[in-house]
């Protein structure tokens, strides 16, 4: 399964907004990013630009519930829309 959406709209142009308004769920990572939650899917801020994926295979945007990041630097993601738990890999953006 990987990312669909890397934030960029119809044109192909880069998208710097958050995904949704509808935040659900935000952590700040060990990196200093800050991870936020929605109603359609996960949004990450580096502090100038957010960057928005989507996660699974469907193309529906799904829930993200809730995002914790490991030990070893890897994310685990809980979502509602279809249900499920995915490992996100931020090194290789693949879930």
């Amino acid at each position: 399964m990987g990312l669909l959406d890397y934030g960029e709209d119809e044109h192909g142009l880069e998208r710097c907004e958050l995904g949704s308004s509808s935040i659900i769920h935000i952590l700040r990572d060990s990196r200093g990013f800050l991870w936020f939650c929605t109603r359609v899917g996960l949004s990450r801020f580096d502090g100038a630009r957010f960057t928005n994926y989507r996660i699974g295979k469907d193309t529906s945007y799904p829930t993200i519930n809730h995002i914790l990041e490991t030990h070893n630097g890897m994310y685990v993601i809980a979502i509602t829309s279809g249900g499920g738990i995915y490992r996100f890999d931020q090194h290789s953006q693949r879930t």
